[in-house]
């Protein structure tokens, strides 16, 4: 294997660790969210596509199971902990106000969420990301913003419905609809009264 995958991968393994402490001292320091994105943006530019990729044709090991008790291979598992950064960096930048750049990793984290993680349902993986999308433009107040983030779950979940051959389509948790017609309310009612 070349060394420099191996440095780049330790190197992100380190940003990421960075990351997660900054973020840790969030509520003791503010300051340290810029900490936290940093480390978070420079993990994620190290995750620069898929595992070992282009050597499919020489090494098989990256796309099988390493033993009986896992669930993912090597591959997935790089997969899923760039997503993971994605999601820990749009956290941060939403709760430090940057709205719009976490807009957009919510975004590609709904219509590329990447494999399980290990800790959440696929499903629920899709709908944490929608509600976070409803936060947002609720803090945005933007109404069209909100809907397009409700039709963006719905096809995420048809993609999922269609990769693990559904016949009835998988609809939105009773929680996440009562979130998104909650913001909705409260957005639609917002523009009607700044209308009058």
């Amino acid at each position: 294997m070349d060394s420099s995958v191996l440095q780049r991968q330790f190197r992100s393994v380190r940003k990421v660790w960075e990351g997660e402490r900054a973020r840790q001292a969030l509520g003791r320091d503010p300051a340290r969210a810029t900490q936290a994105i940093t480390a978070y943006e420079e993990a994620r530019s190290m995750y620069g596509g898929l595992l070992l990729q282009g050597t499919e044709q020489h090494y098989a090991w990256p796309d099988e199971l390493p033993d009986e008790l896992a669930e993912v291979t090597l591959r997935e598992q790089y997969q899923r902990e760039e997503r993971r950064v994605a999601e820990s960096l749009a956290d941060v930048l939403r709760t430090s106000g940057r709205v719009a750049e976490a807009l957009l990793l919510y975004h590609d984290l709904l219509a590329e969420p990447g494999p399980p993680d290990g800790e959440r349902e696929e499903d629920q993986v899709r709908e944490a990301h929608a509600c976070a999308l409803f936060a947002c433009y609720a803090s945005l107040g933007d109404l069209v913003g909100l809907d397009g983030a409700w039709l963006a779950l719905e096809a995420s979940l048809a993609r999922l419905d269609g990769e693990v051959g559904m016949r009835t389509p998988t609809a939105p948790s009773n929680a996440t609809r009562a979130r998104f017609e909650a913001i909705r309310r409260t957005l639609a009612s917002g523009s009607s009264a700044a209308g009058d």
